[in-house]
């Protein structure tokens, strides 16, 4: 049986506020009164919503995400400049797309084809 996902309509009936304060409370776009602030906060973590990240990103025209192709993941030298990279980017909203271009020239203008491609 499928799992009904939970929207922010759900989320707005249930605080009793407007879909559009559910997106200025989630995205802290705008300021919106404490009372109402916290009904949305609560119907949030009472549904286990989270935001459907492929709306965003048709909304915003954005995809916060930071794609990144190495020559080789493999080679010791770039294990701490990844884990750094890695730490860096999960202390935003960004999520990382990391590809390994094996050393391939041809393979390494794919990737970033690819990546340009999914720009923004």
């Amino acid at each position: 049986m499928a799992v009904k996902k939970v929207t922010m309509a759900d989320i707005a009936r249930l605080a009793e506020v407007s879909v559009t304060t559910v997106s200025h409370v989630l995205n802290e776009t705008r300021f919106v009164a404490e009372g109402p602030r916290q009904r949305v906060l609560d119907a949030v973590s009472d549904t286990g919503y989270t935001p459907n990240s492929v709306a965003r990103s048709i909304a915003t025209s954005t995809t916060e995400t930071i794609g990144l192709a190495l020559p080789a993941m493999s080679k010791p030298s770039f294990s701490g400049l990844l884990k750094h990279i890695e730490s860096e980017v999960r202390s935003t909203r960004y999520s990382l797309l990391l590809t390994d271009t094996e050393d391939d020239p041809a393979l390494e203008l794919h990737v970033v084809e690819e990546l340009h491609a999914r720009r923004r």
